[in-house]
């Protein structure tokens, strides 16, 4: 179903770093992002560099959360992708338990 919905309506992306609230890069950190319409869900995790890219994605209105032991999960309810964009996304987590 996923690659039918991409080929049919284009593809956009989102891409970003993860930090802590002192600006240091977070690896490890997993970044789930769900389209709001259909359910569907892609996942990834941050690379050493704190940085993460979730392309091929369709176009349309998603909720993005980002995870790590330790620190507070990272929520945005309305990320809305476009056809043939990346959207650029830096995240900030806080220290703190998993919610």
């Amino acid at each position: 179903v996923w690659g039918d919905l991409v080929s049919a309506q284009g593809v956009a992306g989102v891409r970003g770093r993860i930090t802590d609230e002192q600006q240091a890069v977070l690896p490890g950190v997993a970044i789930t992002v769900t389209h709001r319409e259909s359910g569907v869900s892609r996942e990834t995790i941050s690379g050493g560099d704190g940085t993460f890219s979730i392309p091929g994605l369709v176009p349309g209105p998603y909720k993005l959360e980002a995870t790590l032991e330790g620190f507070s999960k990272y929520e945005l309810d309305e990320l809305n992708l476009r056809v043939g964009a990346t959207a650029q996304l830096d995240v900030t987590l806080s220290l703190g338990g998993l919610t």
